[in-house]
């Protein structure tokens, strides 16, 4: 399906049917020229290092650390997203329950949070409220050393 999306744990997010891959470390002009879609540009907080890029359309958000190197992504509607390790459970299909049972019967640790799911595994994070995924958040390997 054209909003399909992969993420491939603590390295890449590919879209097959738009030919996108966008990997970890990638500098956002290179990043900004595989997306050639309308972004809007904000800081996630106050003491993040980066900046994000929104793809409003797409239903992507890219994350910059303070050297301008992709860290992380926030994927919700409409990408319909899936994990490498677990091709048949579709993350963000906003029931959450479900999708962490999936990925717990797939052999793999979920970390409960107070408004989100964690499996460290995998490389992301599902945001959850009351029962249902909100968004899902990808991130590198050295995440914890940067801010969001």
């Amino acid at each position: 399906m054209e909003n399909d999306a992969i993420i491939n744990a603590y390295t890449s997010l590919t879209i097959p049917k738009l030919d996108i891959n966008l990997s970890f470390g990638t500098i956002r002009d290179q990043v900004r020229s595989q997306l050639p879609y309308e972004y809007k540009v904000l800081k996630r907080s106050q003491f993040a290092t980066g900046e994000s890029d929104i793809y409003t359309s797409l239903g992507l958000h890219t994350c910059y650390d303070q050297n301008d190197q992709l860290w992380c992504f926030l994927v919700d509607r409409p990408l319909r997203l899936y994990s490498s390790e677990i091709p048949d459970v579709q993350l963000n299909d906003g029931k959450g329950p479900g999708v962490i049972a999936a990925i717990r019967r797939a052999g793999f640790r979920v970390r409960v949070l107070e408004d989100a799911r964690i499996s460290e595994e995998l490389g992301f994070l599902l945001t959850v409220s009351a029962s249902r995924v909100l968004s899902v958040t990808i991130f590198s390997r050295d995440y914890r050393k940067k801010q969001i």
